[in-house]
């Protein structure tokens, strides 16, 4: 578990990070946003839940 240090520091990180975002990613104009992609959802969930549990178990 880190020390009390290592959490400040992850969280100043953080904040700086989403400072620079907002600072230099472009703003982009809201749209249509179209229609959830119910297949494409499960494919990736399912790819998902393959790769993180072949990693998980490994070579037990």
């Amino acid at each position: 578990m880190a020390g009390r240090r290592g959490g400040c520091s992850d969280l100043a990180a953080g904040l700086a990070g989403a400072i620079a975002a907002v600072m230099v990613l472009p703003h982009l104009p809201g749209g249509h946003a179209g229609r959830f992609d119910v297949l494409g959802f499960i494919t990736v969930a399912t790819g998902l839940f393959t790769l993180l549990l072949a990693l998980s178990e490994g070579e037990r």
